[in-house]
């Protein structure tokens, strides 16, 4: 097993032992609380039974308001120990029947001048039941309303941009992931704003029915979202079976949402819901444990979507977060946040969707300009062959003229010249058409010299090899050259054009070694594999140009290269010159 195996499975492990020990059933539900300005944030994970709270009320000259900061409780009771006032309200009624309009549950406390007792009965029907209280003076609730709405609205103007920006990445982008991010963004961002309550205050304030039932459809959706915006990419890179993990994620969530299509939540028995909670904050617990423990211990594996990885990772915290929460294991929500705190997690997330947006404009941007320089590049090596083809051209016309032309010429003036030696006996004048033929053999041996240099191309039906080794050969009877020939090339690879320049390009250093190099062995290996690959050595005296000034031969020879797209690499030292050239194949180089 693998090492990033057996850590997912310890860590999933751990997690499931700790969150079946956290689903607790047994807990003390009536507790006093001594202090209100004391009051701790409460967890009672997966309750069966309403919470009872007593909280002392001390003696004042004003009105307060008892805060319960949690805008799900399905009923909240309060009634006094010394006074008639009695309140029931809670999301399974209408929000219009809230003593104060506002998203938690505030209730309004009268002055008094002897101390009382409120008592809380807070129900969350099987499922999750968590809280603060808090017991503020009319200033201290003004200035918690203030800053309530303040952050209400930031956040609202947060997800519609958060929401615009999803938008302008499909826009950017253009694929089907990026369509799922701002679908996974449009409905985290109900979730969200709906899960504060502000959809219950303003949408719907007479249906807590479909409150409670667009809480499920949207976190569901959210989730729904989230599992097919990893299974995209990024799964391909991520530990074994989790894949399949993220594929048992979105269908157990499409089932969940076409359940809670159907059923009326508040038709559901408790039973029934502490169960299905109960597996679902196990199963995300889990799940986002090991997308986590993934994530971290193969970041660098992501590579160009590290990211990506990382936004993914933040999600991952916040939903392991709030599914030990569920659980009824804190951490407790970020103080003065309201509940907004899942905010700052997508802040971060929307920070490194951001950059990988960047990364990934970036890379399109150079990949499109290395597409136009290669193309370019392409353009002139398509030229840069018309060139070299018409060259080949020119050079057969010119031979031909040459031999035509001036070649008859030369033919004519000697059997003149052996005409007019049958003639003529006296020695000075005999002498004279001696020097007159000699001057035409001469000529008839230099036309044909620059014949073959202007037809040197291999023929049509000879092969590159056999070629070379008559040029070797011919060198070899010559000059007191010794050329060896290692020959392991598929010539079925290579082009006539390339055969054409790289003759050329071999007689070329063959030339400029009989000239420069005073050598006894030239040795020419040539072999073909992912390219055509040359490599020309002799033992002269070396070859040395300055840097403001190179032979006519090497530009040429460089030339021809560039036009094929090869390199050249040249050592030069005492014991000899050495060089390795590299051609691509045709279809590599118009690639």
């Amino acid at each position: 097993m693998s090492r990033s195996r057996s850590i997912a499975l310890l860590a999933g492990t751990w997690l499931l032992l700790t969150a079946g020990t956290a689903c607790r059933y047994a807990i003390p539900h009536d507790r006093v609380i001594p202090n209100i300005t004391e009051v701790p944030f409460f967890n009672l994970g997966i309750t069966d039974r309403p919470a009872e709270i007593r909280i002392p009320i001390p003696p004042s000259s004003e009105v307060r308001y008892l805060i319960v900061d949690n805008p799900h409780v399905n009923t909240l009771q309060v009634d006094f120990q010394n006074r008639p006032e009695q309140f029931h309200t809670g999301d399974y009624f209408p929000f219009t029947q809230r003593p104060i309009p506002h998203r938690l549950f505030v209730v309004p406390v009268k002055a008094s001048a002897s101390p009382d007792t409120a008592n809380l009965s807070l129900a969350k029907s099987g499922e999750n039941l968590s809280f603060h209280i808090r017991l503020l003076d009319t200033n201290q609730w003004q200035a918690f309303r203030d800053k309530d709405n303040s952050l209400s609205g930031i956040v609202m103007g947060f997800y519609l941009f958060l929401f615009l920006f999803s938008v302008f990445i499909v826009l950017i982008v253009r694929s089907r992931k990026s369509v799922i991010l701002a679908g996974f963004v449009l409905f985290t961002s109900a979730w969200m704003v709906n899960d504060a309550g502000i959809f219950f205050q303003h949408l719907w304030p007479e249906n807590p029915e479909l409150h409670n039932r667009s809480r499920g459809i949207f976190s569901s959706l959210n989730m729904f979202a989230f599992g097919l915006y990893v299974y995209q990419d990024i799964h391909r890179q991520m530990a074994w079976g989790l894949s399949r993990v993220t594929q048992a994620l979105i269908g157990y969530l499409a089932i969940k949402f076409l359940f809670l299509l159907l059923v009326r939540a508040m038709e559901l028995p408790d039973g029934f819901k502490q169960f299905t909670l109960l597996f679902n904050g196990i199963a995300f617990t889990i799940i986002f444990g090991w997308y986590i423990v993934n994530i971290l211990y193969r970041l660098k594996d992501y590579r160009e979507a590290v990211f990506e990885a990382l936004g993914i990772l933040v999600i991952s915290v916040y939903s392991f977060l709030l599914s030990l929460r569920e659980l009824g294991i804190s951490p407790a929500p970020i103080p003065g946040m309201h509940g907004y705190d899942v905010f700052l997690f997508h802040a971060l997330q929307s920070l490194f969707i951001g950059l990988q947006v960047f990364v990934i404009e970036r890379n399109k941007q150079i990949r499109n300009a290395k597409d136009m320089l290669d193309f370019k590049l392409d353009q002139e090596r398509r030229l840069g062959e018309k060139l070299l083809l018409a060259e080949e051209t020119e050079k057969k016309r010119i031979a031909r003229d040459i031999h035509d032309e001036i070649g008859s010429i030369f033919v004519s003036l000697k059997y003149m010249v052996l005409s007019f030696r049958e003639r003529f006996t006296e020695p000075a004048v005999r002498e004279s058409l001696e020097k007159i033929q000699h001057l035409a053999d001469t000529g008839i041996r230099k036309q044909y010299g620059i014949i073959d240099d202007l037809l040197l191309q291999p023929d049509e039906g000879k092969s590159l090899r056999s070629i070379l080794q008559e040029k070797a050969d011919l060198l070899a009877d010559t000059t007191p050259l010794h050329i060896i020939i290692q020959y392991e090339a598929d010539e079925k690879r290579i082009s006539p054009f390339q055969k054409t320049q790289m003759h050329r390009i071999l007689s070329e250093l063959m030339a400029n070694t009989i000239k420069h190099a005073r050598a006894h062995e030239i040795e020419i290996a040539l072999r073909t594999d992912e390219a055509i690959h040359i490599r020309y050595a002799d033992d002269g005296i070396g070859f040395h140009t300055s840097p403001d000034r190179k032979g006519m031969g090497l530009l040429n020879i460089r030339h021809r290269l560039e036009f094929m797209r090869g390199t050249m690499a040249q050592e030069t030292a005492s014991a000899g010159t050495h060089f390795i050239i590299r051609i691509p194949f045709e279809h590599e180089s118009s690639n």
